[in-house]
């Protein structure tokens, strides 16, 4: 093992590392790019869920869409609501994108 690998595997939360799980979204399992997502964000949940590094990605962009002041602890409800609503409907979209590629992948048709 290189001394940069080495250092990304003590970097990897231990519950990573010893429960080897898969991304919840496209199923890869290194656990070299296997990453712990706040499900709603740091500020609003300590519940996570591991992510490869490219789904942890795109699930960050789309929840990054909202100012940092909407997805402050400190902003009006309204907002905080409207942020963990917006996080999960992205969230089930890449969900469905992955089911509808894998649908189509058993049935042996290339997705477009």
């Amino acid at each position: 093992m290189d001394k940069a690998t080495h250092e990304r595997v003590l970097k990897t939360p231990q519950s990573i590392r010893s429960n080897r799980p898969a991304c919840f979204l496209c199923g890869e399992d290194d656990p070299l790019v296997i990453e712990e997502h706040h499900t709603l964000g740091k500020a609003y949940s300590d519940d996570v869920i591991p992510l490869c590094k490219n789904c942890h990605a795109k699930i960050t962009a789309g929840q990054n869409l909202f100012p940092p002041r909407a997805r402050s602890h400190k902003a009006p409800i309204k907002d905080r609501l409207a942020y963990a609503l917006y996080t999960l409907i992205y969230f089930i979209e890449l969900v469905l994108k992955y089911l509808k590629d894998l649908c189509l992948e058993i049935v042996g048709v290339v997705a477009t």
